[in-house]
């Protein structure tokens, strides 16, 4: 028998009673996570958490799907017993040293993209890592007698990957999140009084439906879970994210998935139970006794603000590391990066920056301006001091500001800057930047590529998207244009020019000779 009881958020756990091995995913049980700004929810009390503690410490091995802090918990890691822990071999300075420091009381497993490991009799777990290399997320396959089991936490997914596990195996259980409200895009670029809030929320919705949707369709499983979530955020200048409609309640998306198959949303404490590859109880509870929880919120911004000098000096280091890895990669950002402080939170909405730093990685400058508004193009990020103050420290990254919903993001033209994103996101860090740059050295200019039909013509394309390494093989052409599946880039294939996402990507260009037609 197979079973797999939910404890809120990603945490799983997933016991095979034959053999006694049991794979407890992802717990986050020690407060606030991303600068103090997630809560889980429900938030547990001190004595429910300690129950927890104890079932989860049953355990015999801990997967930890990737670095991000309400999935990597290491304070309630050493509190644990024994265990060994599963993790992919991800190249990230930061998550490897907090790993080595939880070596002294666990056994860490790197597993490598696509790599089996034997956990017991019949038992296998098989782990695949989101790609290009410099990426720290995975996601797990269990293989058991009693049915197989993907994990797929909040992992972006790869259509070619859930082919080749379709190709092999009949999934039992597919596990993903529903949890759009928490998206690094769209929430830090959402204003409470954008009068376009409604349509940007409803098409990061369809966005994660899609995907959802077109892994079910993928993976064919008897069951899919919603989970991997909610979260409330700690601060009263983001009520309009708390106060959405499905920040808490995702039944309606999960509604609107059944037609695909079986989807379910368990509350905390639900189980499921699995025999010879079939489903055959469930004890799925309700979030109606979550709901009337207090609403917790986190405790304010406490310390002395930096003075300018100390920012500048810090820039200054920011912009000669980082520029000499986008100088290592061969690229270019294009666009200046400014970053502009507030003194208090409250103050991240408005328009008026105590100061600001306008940063040119590709020229390595840095200077205080005083232009507002800004002249595109740009990216700009508006926060708190002392929040800009630890990211040019590399204290935390753009994924820890851009989650934490504690700034307001803008950018002019309004396009995703892939190049800049990630240098952002793992510049900062040695064995990412290396991995980064090991990755766009060699990034070829005429890798694998697809035929598609335009119009009756056919046109030589990548087979993968430019953007995360989607499979293009599956997507529709409609009036001469192709969408991605995954993220919905758009790309007019009589130029080739993306027309949504990052403009400055043809894909004609990388492909061989640059041709058109085949």
């Amino acid at each position: 028998m197979l079973t797999i009881d939910f404890f809120g958020q990603a945490c799983t756990a997933l016991r095979c009673h034959k053999t006694g091995i049991e794979i407890v995913s992802d717990p986050w049980f020690s407060g606030p996570a991303h600068l103090n700004s997630w809560h889980a929810f429900p938030e547990w009390t001190a004595e429910e958490v300690e129950r927890i503690r104890k079932r989860i410490d049953s355990a015999t091995h801990i997967y930890l799907s990737h670095d991000h802090a309400d999935h990597f918990d290491p304070q309630f890691l050493r509190t644990l017993s024994h265990k060994t822990i599963l993790v992919g071999d991800f190249q990230n300075e930061r998550f490897r040293k907090e790993l080595r420091n939880l070596s002294q009381i666990h056994e860490v497993k790197y597993l490598r993209h696509g790599e089996i490991i034997q956990l017991g009799d019949s038992v296998s777990a098989q782990l695949f890592m989101q790609q290009p290399a410099f990426h720290t997320d995975s996601i797990l396959l269990v293989h058991t007698e009693d049915g197989c089991v993907l994990n797929a936490n909040d992992c972006g997914l790869n259509t070619a990957t859930l082919r080749r596990i379709a190709r092999k195996h009949q999934v039992t259980v597919f596990l993903f999140t529903l949890n759009y409200m928490a998206n690094g895009y769209p929430i830090s670029y959402l204003f409470s009084g954008d009068p376009n809030f409604g349509s940007k929320m409803q098409a990061v919705r369809d966005q994660t439906l899609d995907i959802f949707r077109l892994a079910m369709q993928n993976l064919n499983p008897a069951l899919s879970v919603a989970f991997a979530g909610p979260v409330t955020y700690g601060d009263s200048i983001n009520n309009h994210l708390n106060q959405h409609p499905e920040a808490c309640n995702w039944s309606a998306m999960v509604d609107e998935l059944q037609s695909e198959g079986p989807v379910i949303w368990p509350a905390p404490f639900s189980s499921i139970e699995c025999n010879n590859g079939a489903l055959t109880r469930s004890m799925i509870l309700d979030w109606e006794q979550f709901r009337a929880r207090p609403h917790i919120y986190s405790k304010p911004l406490a310390g002395v603000n930096p003075s300018r000098e100390q920012i500048l000096q810090a820039a200054e280091r920011f912009v000669n590391r980082l520029s000499g890895v986008l100088h290592k990669t061969g690229q270019r950002v294009d666009i200046p990066l400014v970053l502009s402080g507030v003194a208090a939170l409250d103050q991240i909405e408005s328009n008026s920056p105590d100061w600001s730093l306008e940063i040119d990685f590709d020229r390595r400058r840095v200077c205080f301006t005083d232009k507002h508004p800004l002249s595109p193009p740009y990216l700009q990020i508006l926060a708190p001091t002392q929040i800009l103050y630890g990211f040019l420290t590399l204290q935390s990254n753009v994924d820890d500001i851009l989650l934490s919903a504690r700034a307001r993001f803008r950018r002019d033209p309004d396009t995703f800057n892939p190049v800049l994103h990630d240098l952002l996101r793992y510049g900062g860090d040695e064995l990412s930047a290396q991995a980064l740059i090991n990755w766009s050295m060699r990034l070829p200019k005429c890798g694998e590529s697809i035929i598609v039909d335009v119009d009756g013509e056919p046109r030589r394309i990548p087979k993968f998207c430019p953007h995360e390494g989607e499979s293009l093989e599956s997507a529709q052409v409609t009036n001469s244009h192709l969408v991605c599946p995954r993220h919905r880039w758009k790309f007019d294939l009589n130029t080739g020019q993306c027309v949504v996402g990052d403009n400055t990507v043809n894909l004609y260009t990388l492909v061989e000779g640059k041709a058109l037609t085949e």
